[in-house]
């Protein structure tokens, strides 16, 4: 089927060293990107905009595949914004020499246009959506355009742990330079654009269930199994509400804060050996920065820290000072999600929210050794009495993510 989106490359701007013409774009789009990735019938009437979202590396991909079932695939448009760099002209010859640049070269030549054009098709199409999004400011405008369009949506967040995430970054880069010689569309992004989607998302799902962005969000593990599912349902006198009590936030924090498994551990160590033995990622980061990433992964998933489970059996397990460094670490993560403030503006409420799930897990590692440990015990509610670490704390940290 035959779509116009001409208006999307309507005053189409380029620059940097992949620079297209509008011709060049619009070309691309009708002659290679609608047969190659495009869905080619029309949707339901009633579609659905499915939103997967996640930090880069946390096992978005997976994802997208499991959040499609139950869509027909001909009926359903796929928007992986990675995937649309590879049809610039040149980026793999870019890719080559510039992995660490390739895809920023690929964003400044025009390849959003690409994105926009095919949701923009999708949309006039009334094809079901199924988006990939590492960035979470701004997801919850796509939210509403298209609800207001007659579209039911769904927000998929992939609860991935930041060490795994980041682990997996580099993973992916290392892997497509070892077989391909070069990036592919595997953006090999900087260490804090990674941190700042990571935060994201915390203030996101919070925003996303006290203002009703959505009409169903759903949290899942990297693996895909589901960990929280809720939806609007609508009452009898007309208004909707969320079927069970709205605690996104917090699953997807206790998710992200799980203990690291041996078997999760023994992965991320064989992950890292590797990288930190590729010529090729030496040449993008360095080898000073690659080594001091390798040996904070692989220092926190080797500690006892990374194992606290206080829902463990066994009450003597962990002692004072693994809690204690359990605590900080957490800490210094919640610091991060409250740093989103600059993303998406402050809110009392999230930062609460945040205080009071920091407090919760605090008391609990207090209760956890106070039978047997009463001393140690006394230490660690005096420290979950104290607030959660500021910004400038966070950085003074030594288990800072």
């Amino acid at each position: 089927m035959n779509v116009n989106v001409d208006s999307i490359f309507e005053n189409f701007k380029s620059r940097g060293p992949l620079t297209m013409t509008e011709r060049d774009a619009r070309d691309i789009f009708y002659s290679k990107i609608v047969p190659q990735i495009c869905a080619k019938e029309r949707g339901p009437d009633h579609p659905t905009l499915i939103m997967v979202a996640g930090q880069p590396g946390s096992g978005k991909t997976t994802a997208i595949q499991r959040a499609e079932l139950g869509l027909p695939e001909k009926q359903t448009q796929k928007v992986n914004g990675d995937n649309f760099d590879a049809f610039v002209p040149g980026y793999y010859e870019r890719a080559l020499e510039e992995p660490m640049h390739a895809a920023t070269y690929a964003e400044d030549a025009g390849s959003g246009y690409f994105i926009r054009a095919t949701t923009t098709r999708a949309e006039l199409m009334r094809q079901n959506l199924v988006i990939e999004r590492a960035a979470a400011d701004g997801s919850e405008h796509t939210a509403y355009r298209f609800r207001r369009r007659g579209y039911r949506t769904e927000l998929h967040i992939v609860a991935t742990p930041h060490y795994q995430s980041w682990t997996g970054v580099l993973d992916r880069a290392e892997r497509a330079l070892r077989t391909q010689g070069h990036i592919g569309t595997n953006a090999l992004i900087p260490r804090d654009a990674h941190d700042e989607c990571y935060a994201g998302w915390a203030r996101a799902v919070f925003n996303a269930e006290q203002q009703k962005q959505y009409d169903r969000v759903v949290i899942k593990r990297r693996g895909g199994e589901v960990m929280y599912d809720n939806q609007l349902v609508r009452k009898r006198n007309g208004t909707t509400d969320w079927k069970y009590r709205p605690q996104g936030l917090e699953v997807l924090l206790r998710e992200r804060h799980r203990p690291v498994s041996k078997t999760d551990a023994h992965q991320a160590n064989e992950t890292w050996d590797r990288i930190v033995e590729s010529p090729h990622m030496h040449a993008c980061l360095g080898s000073e920065t690659l080594q001091s990433y390798a040996n904070e992964i692989k220092g926190f998933v080797d500690s006892q820290a990374s194992r606290v489970d206080l829902n463990a059996k066994g009450p003597d397990r962990f002692g004072v000072d693994t809690l204690a460094r359990w605590s900080a670490k957490v800490s210094a993560d919640l610091c991060l999600a409250k740093s989103t403030r600059n993303q998406f503006g402050p809110s009392p409420e999230f930062d609460n929210c945040i205080q009071k799930y920091y407090d919760k897990l605090s008391a609990a590692a207090s209760q956890y050794n106070r039978d047997t440990l009463a001393i140690e015990g006394d230490k660690i509610a005096a420290r979950s009495r104290r607030p959660l670490l500021d910004e400038r704390s966070r950085e003074r940290s030594p288990l800072s993510l």
